[in-house]
């Protein structure tokens, strides 16, 4: 067993030799590319940059339709509640005629009550 263990940390060492030299290598020597690939890559590097000055317009159209919707909101709230605190007056006058009425209406029943035996 220590024997397959030694064969393992010499193989894996030789492994890892290897691949260190491979990747100086590649380090060193340049890669050259076909010129269609240069082409290709500069094609998409235009495309990339278009799309992400595209996608910022769209993040700042959102932005504005946010901020639009935020106000529009607070208009009609603003609305509501500037109604309800101008009509306020006269739904208490409501409220009150009709608790007038209810009372005025309990005591005819009570009236009309007395007389019936």
């Amino acid at each position: 067993m220590a024997h397959e263990r030694s064969e393992w940390n010499k193989t894996e060492g030789i492994l890892l030799v290897a691949h260190n030299i491979f990747f100086a290598i590649l380090s060193i020597v340049p890669i050259v590319m076909p010129p269609n690939e240069n082409s290709k890559i500069h094609r998409i590097l235009e495309l990339s940059e278009e799309n992400n000055k595209m996608l910022k317009k769209i993040v700042r159209s959102m932005r504005w339709a946010r901020l639009v919707r935020v106000i529009y909101i607070i208009i009609i709230v603003g609305a509501s509640v500037g109604a309800f605190y101008f009509a306020q007056p006269y739904i208490n006058q409501a409220v009150d005629t009709y608790g007038n009425i209810q009372t005025t209406v309990d005591g005819l029943n009570n009236n009309i009550r007395s007389f019936i035996p």
